[in-house]
C-alpha cells in the first residue's frame, strides 16, 4: 500500500498537485451573496445620482430622493430588516455594471433594461417598472418623426439601451453621448443636438423640475422600439438573493407600491395611424 506521502510526492513532481488543488478549490461553492450582505449587515446599492423622480441625491443633506432611490430603500430594508442598513450609492450609466461586477455594490437599481446582451452578464429580478423610449425637443423644432432627425444628432446616456437602439435601428441618426442622464437635456438645452433620447420616466422626471420645461416639447416615439423592463442587476451565480429580491419585488407590486411609485413618470403609448407617422 503507497504512502499518502508518497503519492503527493509523485502528484507534485508531475505538476498534478496545483491542478487538483485548483480543481478542488473550483468544486468548493461558494457563498451566496445574500449570506454574505447578512453578515456583512449592509447592502450597497447603485442608484442614478442625477435623475430628478427616479433617483437625485438630496441637496445639501445626505442621501437619495425620487421613485427608483425610494425603492432601493424598500427593498434594501426588506433583505436586513432596517433602513440604515442600506446603503445608497451613486454611478453614472457607464459605471453600473462595471461596479456591480468588482463588488463595489450589490445591486444596481438605475434604470437598467432587461437585454439579452446584458444578461449574458448579470442576472436580472422580475421587472419593476416598465419604461419606453420617449424624445425631446426643444418646442419649436420641426421634428415630428423619426426619419427626419437623420443626418442629424440627439443626446443619448453612454451604455444605454437607447443607445443601442437607435444604432441598430437608425444608424442615419448622429449620437453624442454622456456620462450622466442629466448631461442629455443640457446638450439640448445649449443647443447642441436637435433631440434627447431616454426612457419616458428619465425625461418626464427630468421635466418635473426643469425651470424651463416650457422650451421644450415631447414626442412619443414609445411605439417604435420595443418596451423597456427595468430589472434589478445582480451579479451572477447568486440565486438566493435574487429569489429574495423577486419575493421582495412581488409583495411591492401586490400592495400596488411599484405602480404608485412610478405612476408620474408614465407616458401613454401612442397608437395607430399617429404612431405609423411618427416611426418612418
Amino acid at each position: 500500500m503507497l504512502s499518502s506521502k508518497f503519492v503527493l510526492g509523485v502528484l507534485n513532481s508531475f505538476g498534478c498537485l496545483g491542478l487538483l488543488s485548483a480543481q478542488a478549490l473550483a468544486a468548493t461553492p461558494q457563498p451566496d451573496l445574500l449570506d454574505t450582505i447578512k453578515q456583512r449587515g449592509v447592502v450597497r446599492i447603485g442608484v442614478s445620482p442625477d435623475l430628478p423622480g427616479m433617483s437625485l441625491r438630496k441637496v445639501g443633506k445626505p442621501g437619495f430622493e425620487g421613485a427608483e432611490a425610494s425603492l432601493a430603500l424598500l427593498i434594501g430594508t426588506q433583505l436586513l430588516g432596517k433602513a440604515s442598513q442600506v446603503e445608497l450609492v451613486g454611478v453614472d450609466s457607464p459605471q453600473r455594471l462595471a461596479l456591480l461586477q468588482k463588488g463595489a455594490i450589490d445591486l444596481v437599481i438605475a434604470q437598467l433594461t432587461i437585454t439579452p446582451e446584458r444578461q449574458k452578464l448579470v442576472d436580472f429580478s422580475m421587472p419593476y417598472v416598465v419604461a419606453h423610449e420617449a424624445l425631446l425637443l426643444p418646442v419649436n423644432s420641426p421634428i415630428q418623426r423619426l426619419s427626419q432627425l437623420i443626418g442629424k444628432e440627439i443626446s443619448v446616456a453612454q451604455g444605454s439601451a437607447s443607445q443601442q437602439r437607435y444604432m441598430r435601428a437608425w444608424p442615419g441618426i448622429l449620437q453624442r453621448s454622456t456620462n450622466f442622464e442629466s448631461g442629455g437635456i443640457e446638450l439640448l438645452r445649449s443647443g447642441l443636438v436637435a433631440a434627447w433620447a431616454n426612457d419616458n420616466t428619465n425625461i418626464l422626471g427630468m421635466l418635473s423640475v426643469a425651470p424651463d420645461r416650457n422650451r421644450f416639447r415631447l414626442l412619443n416615439v414609445g411605439a417604435c422600439f420595443p418596451p423597456k423592463p427595468f430589472g434589478i442587476a445582480v451579479r451572477k451565480g447568486n440565486p438566493a438573493l435574487l429569489a429574495a429580491l423577486n419575493v421582495g419585488l412581488a409583495e411591492q407590486e401586490g400592495k400596488g407600491t411599484l405602480k404608485n411609485l412610478f405612476a408620474a413618470l408614465s407616458l401613454p403609448i401612442v397608437k395607430g395611424s399617429t404612431a405609423d407617422q411618427i416611426c418612418k
